[in-house]
């Protein structure tokens, strides 16, 4: 999706470093997006544990977000997209992009 951008996994110790020091600019969060390509590419255990540390530490956060490509719904099993779920994901986003003229020209008329 990023030509001037590699794939590429961070490590949990560092996406918990950031969610704890999120924890400690704001005193309250609702919400949670997890940006940056499509994160439903991860393995379902890597996430999991991603979605379990900010659920303990943002008891309030309602709503947790993600983006995800369409070939990753495909390759997750419905009992892993329901595990997702259930851990507190309750949104991923996805859709068809293009740069085709052509096609640009028919979505925009």
């Amino acid at each position: 999706m990023f030509r001037e951008k590699r794939f590429g996994i961070r490590t949990l110790e560092d996406i918990f470093k950031d969610i704890d020091e999120a924890r400690q600019l704001f005193p309250y969060v609702g919400s949670i997006f997890l940006i940056d390509g499509n994160v439903l590419a991860l393995k379902t255990g890597f996430l999991l544990k991603v979605i379990e540390k900010i659920k303990a530490t943002f008891e309030e956060c309602s709503k947790i977000s993600l983006y995800a490509g369409l070939n990753d719904f495909r390759r997750k099993s419905v009992s892993e997209l329901t595990e997702l779920k259930q851990a507190g994901l309750t949104m991923a986003y996805s859709g068809l992009e293009s740069g085709h003229p052509e096609i640009l020209k028919w979505v925009m008329t």
